[in-house]
């Protein structure tokens, strides 16, 4: 072999191994773009929320008072069922 055909395989593996590397690049940057927009929506979600509390904060009570009321009447059933079937 050569010097000629060894400097022609070295470059055969480097164009495979830059445009393997490019390819990869291009990859990871349509994940991170998609992982950014899909903060970003999360972000602007909570952004609403927050805006709906502090513009609408009855609604907001309300809101909550009925989420408690639902999961203390839901243990109250639980507990007069489970009275129940001990007696």
């Amino acid at each position: 072999m050569d010097l000629q055909n060894t400097f022609y395989i070295i470059g055969i593996i480097c164009m495979t191994l830059y445009t393997l590397l490019l390819i990869a690049i291009v990859v990871l940057l349509f994940y991170i773009k998609n992982k950014i927009t899909e903060f970003y929506t999360i972000l602007e979600e909570k952004i609403e929320t927050v805006k709906e509390v502090i513009y609408h904060p009855k609604r907001a009570a309300a809101t909550v008072g009925t989420a408690v009321a639902d999961v203390a009447l839901n243990q109250a059933e639980k507990l007069i069922k489970n009275n129940k079937r001990r007696i």
